[in-house]
């Protein structure tokens, strides 16, 4: 893929680090890697004022030699193994301190929060909040109002879980889920 950054070009996650969660990577499978502290951006959970947003997704399209000629071709040609992730984690790393100090990554998940490479044990809901262990054993109470639960094999178990069953997208959807019961 174009882009495709490893994770050790990513700063450390400072909040996690200092909870103690190590800033590795481990080959899940031979594609992917599970990376214990979270630090890649998700390109759907993107917050800012709209001349912000259009800058950031025009600038990011811009580096991306395949969106520009799907683009052109007005939609005829492939966008296979184009990921949006990777474009704006590349624009992020390569313009200085995250587009001159306009853009930051939300490490304390004070605004969202993604499941992915969470588990259903990671998560409990107890006294009213929602807590996570992180990897190395740290439990937190997540702030996060906004949980994006990816259309993952773990996806229905952590939803179902904490919402309870008739609240779970149909298996293989991809919510973001913005209240607790």
């Amino acid at each position: 893929r174009p882009h495709n950054h490893h994770p050790s070009e990513l700063p450390s996650n400072p909040y996690e680090a200092e909870l103690g969660v190590a800033d590795t990577c481990t080959p899940e499978t031979s594609k992917w890697l599970r990376c214990l502290q979270s630090k890649m951006a998700n390109s759907g959970l993107v917050i800012g004022f709209a001349g912000a947003l259009h800058r950031l997704y025009d600038n990011t399209w811009n580096i991306c030699d395949q969106c520009r000629q799907w683009d052109l071709s007005h939609g005829s040609s492939s966008l296979e193994d184009a990921s949006d992730q990777n474009q704006l984690m590349h624009y992020l790393l390569t313009k200085p301190i995250f587009d001159g100090g306009r853009c930051a990554i939300d490490y304390e998940m004070s605004l969202f929060h993604t499941t992915a490479g969470f588990v259903d044990q990671d998560y409990e809901y107890r006294n009213g909040s929602l807590h996570l262990t992180l990897p190395g054993g740290a439990n937190i109470q997540l702030q996060a109002p906004v949980l994006h639960i990816p259309g993952n094999p773990e996806g229905p178990a952590i939803a179902a879980k904490l919402f309870g069953p008739s609240n779970v997208a149909p298996e293989g959807s991809d919510a973001s889920l913005t209240h607790l019961p």
